[in-house]
């Protein structure tokens, strides 16, 4: 779970900017309660919440804001595969100042690990080199809440372990490399389960992907087969799939022979192979047949032939289910693009349910869906809104941040006015359509 997240100077961030994720003293504890996390207080220092919603006009900045998770997940899993001299991907500074697109970009994370213990993790990169990395570690018996180092390094400081540090010590870096990425290479006790929160329990799913889609299509594909290995999750897809109410009975994956597979005589070997292994299992649909009310059977359609919608739904639900099951965080840049707000809703449901997320997986989001902001929904601590000034530079903010509004009830309409701000402002007078035509 991620407890806090702060960035500074990427893409149109140039300020050092927080997400908060604990629940907020303005919000009143009793107020929804399945909706945030009963961790220990002294060992975490806190509750948080367990969604989190982001809102903000077009270019705002709100994707930005996600987009750094996913930019910090990668550089963590991937950095040592960066050869010498080559850039850092993440490294993306505010570009509107000219003094901070020469600064580093700095990332900081506080999550629980699936140790159950509370990390920090500062990273400051520039285009070439890591400036700084630390990881830390919030000791279960110490009796302040004073994190300890486990590993630190600047560009002008040497390698420095810390006294709770276990593992090997002796590594090669290029410049352009994490220490923290060296323990998906080796063994390193202390490293493994801080390496393992970002490169298996923190997902990000892009607004605008279809290399994303359909990798979680292929993802889905092998999960639904048949085998004892994944029938729980065959059961558990498919019961999120019928709840929404798709028509669809049941869903499955069917593995299709080489030669049904339909290719050009002149396709090389190399690339014949590849479209056949991609496509070898398919994900099926089946929707039951009825005769004068009765059910008779049952006719199935290949995925491909569903709606937009209900396409996206299956991607996402092999998201949600895995999420729940395994107590991930998963970042989703609009959430509710070709779903129904049912349907949206029913997914922020299920992890705000003490029944369906005992876990404490959380969902952190985008949207541009109004009418989530609903008291019966969210706390005020849960939504965020994302604005950008008129340098450029975008600012993030939390509703529980907002004095004087715990008792408005119109929440949706002082948004839509402009009073948390995160709304385009629009000049008709910019509009000049008829411009270049000859007034008769």
């Amino acid at each position: 779970m991620v407890l806090e997240f702060a960035i500074t100077n990427f893409r149109s961030i140039k300020n050092r900017q927080v997400l908060d994720f604990r629940t907020s003293t303005s919000t009143q504890k009793k107020e929804l309660p399945e909706n945030v996390t009963n961790f220990p207080q002294k060992q975490y220092a806190g509750n948080f919440i367990k969604t989190g919603i982001v809102y903000g006009a077009n270019a705002a900045g709100k994707s930005n804001f996600l987009k750094a998770f996913q930019a910090l997940e990668e550089l963590v899993v991937n950095s040592d595969k960066l050869k010498l001299d080559k850039p850092i991907p993440a490294y993306d500074p505010f570009l509107l100042d000219p003094t901070s697109r020469l600064q580093p970009t700095t990332f900081e994370i506080e999550f629980v690990a699936k140790d159950k213990k509370r990390y920090w993790y500062e990273l400051s990169i520039e285009k070439f080199r890591v400036v700084k990395e630390e990881l830390c570690v919030y000791p279960e018996n110490r009796i302040s809440a004073r994190k300890a180092i486990l590993f630190s390094r600047t560009v002008e400081t040497p390698l420095f372990f810390g006294e709770f540090y276990q593992g090997k010590k002796d590594f090669t870096l290029n410049e352009n490399q994490l220490l923290l990425s060296q323990a998906g290479l080796n063994a390193i006790p202390t490293l493994s389960e801080p390496y393992r929160f970002f490169s298996k329990f923190l997902s990000n799913a892009p607004a605008h992907s279809a290399n994303f889609d359909e990798r979680m299509l292929t993802y889905t594909e092998n999960l639904l087969s048949n085998d004892l290995e994944h029938e729980s999750f065959n059961k558990a897809i498919n019961s999120l799939i019928r709840a929404a109410d798709t028509g669809i009975s049941r869903l499955f994956s069917q593995e299709i022979e080489g030669g049904q597979i339909k290719l050009p005589e002149e396709m090389g070997e190399k690339e014949r192979q590849r479209i056949i292994d991609r496509f070898k299992r398919r994900i099926k649909t089946a929707h039951p047949v009825f005769e004068n009310g009765l059910e008779v059977g049952e006719e199935i359609f290949d995925l491909s032939r569903e709606s937009t919608g209900t396409m996206k739904l299956v991607g996402l639900a092999t998201f949600v289910v895995e999420a729940l099951r395994n107590g991930s965080v998963i970042i989703v840049d609009e959430l509710d693009k070709n779903l129904h707000p049912l349907l949206t809703r029913m997914i922020i449901r299920l992890f705000q349910s003490a029944e369906f997320n005992s876990n404490n997986a959380q969902l952190i989001f985008s949207t541009h869906d109004i009418s989530l902001i609903d008291k019966d929904l969210f706390r005020l601590d849960q939504i965020f809104i994302a604005d950008k000034d008129m340098e450029g530079i975008s600012s993030i903010s939390r509703l529980s941040d907002f004095k004087g509004i715990t008792k408005v009830k119109a929440l949706q309409k002082w948004y839509t006015l402009g009073m948390f701000k995160g709304i385009p402002a629009i000049n008709d007078y910019e509009i000049d359509i008829l411009a270049d035509q000859a007034i008769v």
